[in-house]
């Protein structure tokens, strides 16, 4: 008998805590008043937030093949071609921070890389993209504006080529401190293994992996 009513005893306890268990899981899951505080939206309606990314039609700002955008002919390594990119297409021609520009080199007869940048500023030490003799290469990549509205494309390399670029879209300038909003700067270089750069310098074997600091 005592040993029914130690189990009875015990059985009638664990019903208790699991009820009570259950009654604190029910107060844990009711719902919280909603504060009145709420967060700035990361986007204005009339896109006016700085760092604001705004996607227009693709148009062509440059083409040294016919001559658009920039007088027509061949670039020479060492050369720098200058385009206006504010008021270009559906670029406004100002409140402009930066724009995306997808660029093409074609024809070349030698080996180099193109780097695009703002006008008006150091040169980068970093590519944009690279070309080797006989390539149609393209690259997309978004670059803050120079002062006057252009940006500039430099080719570093033997032989010649021809520059195409055009524009799909660009942000709104001024400070960036709304989350999520775009921050362009100008091309900078992580990872050179030729140098040391970002990692231990050397010759990456196939199947090889680098980690970039």
């Amino acid at each position: 008998m005592r040993g029914r009513r130690s189990v009875r005893t015990t059985m009638a306890a664990l019903a208790s805590l699991a009820l009570l268990t259950g009654a604190a899981a029910s107060t844990a899951a009711a719902p919280v008043a909603p504060t009145t505080t709420t967060a700035s939206p990361a986007v204005s309606p009339d896109g006016s937030v700085p760092g604001a990314l705004h996607v227009g039609r693709p148009s062509r700002v440059l083409d040294t093949r016919s001559g658009q955008g920039a007088p027509a002919g061949p670039r020479r390594g060492g050369s720098t071609t200058v385009v206006q990119v504010a008021g270009r297409g559906d670029v406004p021609a100002t409140g402009v921070g930066a724009v995306t520009l997808h660029v093409t080199v074609a024809d070349a007869t030698g080996n180099g890389h193109v780097t695009v940048f703002p006008t008006g500023t150091p040169l980068p030490t970093a590519s944009t993209l690279n070309v080797w003799a006989g390539d149609v290469v393209t690259n997309l990549t978004t670059v803050p504006l120079g002062a006057d509205g252009t940006v500039s494309l430099r080719y570093t390399g033997s032989g010649t080529v021809r520059l195409v670029a055009d524009v799909s879209g660009w942000t709104t300038a001024g400070a960036v401190v709304d989350p999520g909003m775009t921050v362009a700067s100008a091309p900078a270089r992580l990872l050179d293994t030729r140098t040391g750069l970002g990692a231990p310098r050397g010759a990456v074997r196939a199947g090889g992996w680098r980690g970039c600091r």
